[in-house]
């Protein structure tokens, strides 16, 4: 034919690595990958038939049109069907808005949009990202409504998690993150949110640019429990009406350093607080203890420092 092509079978990486007993030579298209597949009997192998670069591996593509039953059918069957167990580092490509019925296990894996504004991932009813493990999640617009939690996450010092170039907006609790070794939130703005995000017991607490709008309510950020490290550096709280920005009023133990520096805090608050703070350990006017180092705009410097000089008497 000169006016019609060849229309092979199209499946998942799932569906094609499932086949059973493939003829030598079986060819189709990888609706992943975005590759067509033979296979080749000599190897028992599935070979690209492409002269091109070959697509990625440990990758899935979660696009908005899809049925997330079955696209991450393995993943609802590893979480029992209460949740999905993403696969240890695989890179999961959200693309569009996906609606989440079940809360997502990262299981050390990543997830990842292309573009914040356009790629979404929400949950109407219950948490997003619960369960002990960590992983990376970058590049997307997350939204939890119904009273569920964006993050409820309790892990173990050897368990990591990275949150960047990301957007929370209009959920009703951003959550917890508890027991990590290292957590690490960086360019990540937070608008419309009813209740922020607690920080409990992390070896490691990273936060660069944290951009907190004034139409968040509650508790922006509240820090509890032991930390060996503490650094949140740039960005802004706007804090209006009964809202706080930064609550050390557990009097988190600081085993190593703490560092609050270049974050602006304005706004015009009622009977809110830019920071609420330590209720044990800090002095007159000022909110922190003598672990840390404070140097902010719109609330006291606050520094340990060494002081040298001489005292003379003549009796």
């Amino acid at each position: 034919s000169t006016t019609q092509g060849l229309l092979t079978p199209r499946m998942t990486t799932a569906q094609r690595t499932a086949i059973t007993t493939p003829a030598d030579g079986l060819i189709v298209y990888d609706t992943d990958l975005k590759v067509f597949y033979y296979y080749s009997a000599g190897s028992t192998s599935w070979m690209p038939l492409s002269s091109g670069v070959q697509g990625r591996i440990n990758f899935k593509r979660i696009k908005s049109t899809d049925v997330l039953a079955t696209v991450l059918a393995a993943e609802k069957t590893a979480g029992s069907n209460t949740k999905y167990v993403l696969d240890v580092n695989t890179y999961y490509e959200i693309n569009g808005t996906i609606i989440f019925d079940l809360p997502i296990d990262l299981n050390n894996a990543y997830i990842s949009g292309q573009d914040a504004n356009e790629d979404v991932l929400v949950r109407t009813s219950g948490n997003l990202f619960d369960g002990a493990t960590g992983g990376s999640i970058r590049n997307v617009t997350i939204q939890v409504t119904g009273g569920g939690k964006v993050f409820n996450l309790s892990g173990v010092a050897t368990q990591n998690i990275i949150i960047r170039d990301t957007v929370i907006a209009g959920s009703s609790n951003v959550g917890s993150i508890t027991g990590f070794g290292l957590v690490f939130v960086s360019i990540v703005q937070y608008v419309g949110n009813t209740t922020g995000i607690v920080y409990d017991t992390i070896s490691k607490l990273l936060i660069s640019n944290a951009a907190w709008f004034s139409n968040n309510a509650g508790t922006y950020e509240k820090l509890q429990g032991t930390f060996g490290l503490v650094q949140k550096q740039g960005g802004f709280s706007e804090v209006s009406g009964t809202a706080i920005g930064f609550d050390v009023s557990s009097n988190p133990t600081i085993t190593g350093d703490a560092v609050l520096e270049t974050v602006v805090f304005t706004g015009t608050v009622s009977t809110g607080k830019y920071v609420n703070g330590y209720t044990v350990g800090s002095y007159t006017g000022y909110n922190f203890s003598n672990n840390w180092n404070v140097r902010c705009a719109g609330i006291p410097n606050e520094t340990d420092a060494n002081a040298v000089g001489e005292f003379s008497v003549d009796y």
